[in-house]
């Protein structure tokens, strides 16, 4: 009986990640909270979508191209200082720390990190190092200390020494000397 209720859940499971997939494929490898996918990619969305692929299929032909994405989307939402996103849920709004999700992905992507993508990181880095007052990080909407704020912060900081690589240290040595 377990046997069988267990192939069933990996059954659906596969068919899920399949269709997950095919629907990023058809949307140039990013993905939404709607089905418009295409017309309004989510960063939170599409590196949430990394995240997964990144664990269940680490040698899926389009890893680099949707790290790629996110590193691409990240360096815009940071210039363009949207550091949430906002998906309004009926009842409430949930808020993204988009850029703290974003690092998690392309730092524990089986990827190796590009020039652009270790630029990236020092910018979000340098961002995240602003919040911090003291006695934790702040919202990125105002002078708020809290639960939420502290723990989406300190996931970004941990992905990336959790997917630490010793190139990237030299190479990220070598852009903060170039800025300098």
């Amino acid at each position: 009986m377990l046997n069988s209720v267990g192939t069933t859940l990996l059954d659906s499971a596969q068919k899920c990640t399949n269709n997950i997939r095919k629907l990023g494929q058809e949307n140039n490898y990013t993905w939404g909270w709607e089905l418009a996918m295409a017309a309004r990619p989510s960063l939170a969305g599409t590196s949430f979508m990394l995240n997964i692929l990144s664990l269940l299929f680490p040698d899926e032909p389009g890893l680099n191209r949707v790290q790629n994405n996110v590193i691409e989307m990240l360096d815009n939402a940071l210039d363009k200082e949207k550091y949430l996103e906002v998906e309004a849920i009926s009842g409430t709004d949930w808020n993204h720390y988009s850029y703290c999700w974003a690092l998690r992905a392309i730092h524990l992507c089986p990827v190796s990190l590009n020039e652009k993508g270790a630029g990236v990181t020092l910018k979000a880095l340098k961002y995240i190092n602003s919040l911090f007052d003291g006695r934790g990080f702040r919202e990125p909407t105002g002078a708020i200390c809290n639960t939420r704020s502290v723990f989406n912060n300190v996931m970004g900081i941990d992905s990336i020494i959790a997917g630490f690589d010793p190139g990237l240290y030299f190479l990220l040595e070598d852009i903060s000397k170039q800025k300098k």
